[in-house]
C-alpha cells in the first residue's frame, strides 16, 4: 500500500473509530451513537446504518439499545466484538508501518506521535494524509472550538436576567475564581441563563457541557471528560490512562491532572443539574482543589459553571467569603415588568387585576409563566398545574419540620431571626441549601416564588399561632 493513496472504505473507519473508544460502560459517550461516529468519521449520517448493519453480521461490533451521556432516552450505541479488536489490530499494524512525509522528513505513521510529540489519533493522520504528507499544520490552524452545547436542551424563550448575565458573564471574561454556583428553586431558570451566557463564548472557547443524572458514576464522568479533551484538543493521553485502569481503581488526581494540563486556556466546563448526582459531587471535592491550583500556577483561566437546586457540599463558606475560589449565585423570580412583557410578546394581554392576581401565585417562577402562557385559554384553572408542579418538584421532598419553617416565613413580610423559628440550625441550612430560605447576615427569609403556595396550605388555627410568634417578635 503506497502511503500516498491510503484510502479507507467506511468500515475501517469506523473500526478504527471504535478501538479509541475499548472497554465503555452505560452511559456511553455520544461518540458510541451513529451521530457520533458520523462527525468524528466524516461518513455522512445516511451511510452508517448500512456500514454498522454489515459489520454487526460480520460480528465485528455489537449494537446496544443503552443510555448515552447527555441524552435523556435510551439509543443505539455501538461497541468492539473481539473479533472486531483483532479485525481492527490488524488493520492498525498495517496503516501504522506506512510511510509518511512530515515537515519533509519521511517516517513510519507509527513515528508520527513521537516525532512530534503529540497525541494524534491514528483516524486523523490518516485523513489529514495528502499526496503523502501529513499535514498536522492544517490541523492545528483549523482551530475549531469544540462544545457540547448541541446536547443540551433548547429553550423557546428567554427573558430579562440583565444583572445576571452581566455577573455571569464579567466572571467568564476576568481572572477571578474558577467555579461560580448558579442555585435556585426548581425551574428557576438556572439551566436557561447558564446556556444563554456561557453559548455566547462557543466561538472563542471549547465548552465541556454535561447533564448531571442520578445513573452517573465516577467512570462514566471521567469517560466523557477524556472525550471532550481529545476533541477539544486532540489529547488521547487521558483517555489512554483510563483505558488501562479500566479493571482497576485508577488515580483520580492523577486523572484530573492529566485533564486540567491538557486542557487549553479559557475552557468552559458547565455541570448541569448537579445536584442530581452524588458522584459528581465527590469527583469535584478533589477536582476544585487541582482546577485552583493549575488556574493559579500556569493562569489557564479555566472556568466551571455549576447549576444546582442546592447549594453543593464539596466546598466550605471560607471557599467563597475569605479563599474567594467559589461565587455563588442565587436566581430569584422574575419582576413584574418582564412577567408582563413576555406575556404581551405571546400574544397575552390581561387587565391590571388579573395579572397582579397571577404574578401574586407565580412570583415571577418562569416554569409557572410557561404553566400560564400554556393555559391561556382557561386561566382560572392554571393555579391546579402550578401546584402540581410546586409538590412534586418542591414539597414532597420536605420533611413535617422544614414545612413548619417554611410556613412560618412565608407569613412574614421581612426577614427573621433564627428563635423564630424555634428549631436547630442545621435544619435551616440545609433549607437554605436547597434555596428555599435566603439567609441574610443571620436572618431568614423565603424565596419569594414559593411564599404564596406554602401560605395558601396553612389551615386557620396554625396560621393564627404562627401569626402570635410574629406579633411576640416585632414586640420583642
Amino acid at each position: 500500500m503506497n502511503s500516498s493513496i491510503i484510502q479507507l472504505t467506511d468500515k475501517e473507519k469506523i473500526l478504527l473509530h471504535l478501538r479509541d473508544y475499548i472497554n465503555q460502560t452505560p452511559p456511553y459517550p455520544v461518540a458510541l451513537s451513529q451521530e457520533g461516529i458520523s462527525e468524528i468519521t466524516g461518513i455522512p449520517l445516511p451511510h452508517i446504518p448500512r456500514a454498522v448493519k454489515s459489520l454487526i453480521q460480520e460480528r465485528f461490533i455489537n449494537e446496544s439499545k443503552d443510555y448515552i451521556q447527555g441524552a435523556e432516552r435510551r439509543r443505539n450505541a455501538y461497541t468492539l466484538t473481539a473479533d472486531g479488536a483483532f479485525k481492527v489490530g490488524e488493520l492498525r499494524d498495517r496503516l501504522n508501518e506506512e510511510n509518511v512525509v512530515v515537515d519533509k522528513k519521511k517516517i513510519k505513521i507509527k513515528e508520527v506521535n513521537k516525532y512530534l510529540g503529540k497525541q494524534y489519533k491514528l483516524l486523523t493522520i490518516i485523513q489529514n494524509i495528502k499526496d503523502g504528507v501529513f499535514d498536522y499544520h492544517n490541523i492545528e490552524k483549523k482551530k475549531v472550538f469544540v462544545n457540547f452545547l448541541d446536547r443540551a436542551p433548547k429553550f423557546r424563550t428567554f427573558f430579562d436576567r440583565e444583572n445576571e448575565q452581566s455577573i455571569i458573564n464579567k466572571w467568564l471574561s476576568t481572572p477571578s475564581s474558577s467555579i461560580l454556583v448558579l442555585h435556585g428553586i426548581a425551574g428557576i431558570g438556572k439551566t436557561s441563563l447558564g446556556l444563554n451566557c456561557v453559548s455566547r463564548f462557543k466561538d472563542k472557547r471549547h465548552i465541556f457541557w454535561h447533564n448531571c443524572r442520578e445513573y452517573d458514576s465516577v467512570e462514566s464522568i471521567m469517560d466523557a471528560l477524556a472525550d471532550f479533551l481529545v476533541k477539544s484538543t486532540g489529547n488521547a493521553g487521558l483517555r489512554e490512562y483510563l483505558l488501562g485502569r479500566k479493571k482497576l481503581l485508577f488515580d483520580l488526581r492523577k486523572a484530573y491532572k492529566m485533564f486540567v494540563d491538557g486542557l487549553q486556556k479559557g475552557t468552559i466546563l458547565f455541570f448541569d443539574d448537579f445536584h442530581r448526582s452524588s458522584q459528581v459531587s465527590l469527583l469535584m471535592t478533589e477536582f476544585s482543589d487541582c482546577l485552583s491550583r493549575e488556574n493559579k500556577e500556569e493562569s489557564k483561566e479555566i472556568k466551571v459553571l455549576i447549576t444546582s437546586r442546592k447549594i453543593p457540599d464539596f466546598y466550605n463558606r471560607s471557599d467563597v467569603i475569605l479563599m474567594q475560589l467559589v461565587d455563588e449565585l442565587q436566581l430569584k423570580g422574575l419582576s413584574e415588568d418582564v412577567c408582563r412583557q413576555w406575556m404581551e410578546s405571546e400574544g397575552l394581554e390581561l387587565s391590571e387585576t388579573v395579572f397582579h392576581t397571577l404574578y401574586s401565585l407565580i412570583r415571577g417562577h418562569p416554569l409557572s409563566m410557561e404553566l400560564v402562557l400554556s393555559r391561556r385559554e382557561d386561566l382560572m384553572d392554571y393555579s391546579s398545574s402550578v401546584r402540581k408542579y410546586m409538590y412534586e418538584e418542591i414539597f414532597s421532598k420536605l420533611t413535617d419540620e422544614e414545612i413548619r419553617i417554611l410556613q412560618i416565613a412565608s407569613l412574614s413580610s421581612r426577614a427573621l431571626p433564627l428563635d423564630a423559628f424555634e428549631t436547630n440550625m442545621n435544619v435551616l441550612e440545609g433549607l437554605v441549601r436547597r434555596s428555599l430560605l435566603i439567609e441574610r447576615e443571620g436572618k431568614y427569609e423565603i424565596h419569594e416564588a414559593i411564599a404564596s403556595s406554602i401560605s395558601e396550605k396553612i389551615h386557620s388555627g396554625l396560621r393564627e399561632k404562627y401569626e402570635k410568634i410574629l406579633k411576640r417578635l416585632e414586640k420583642g
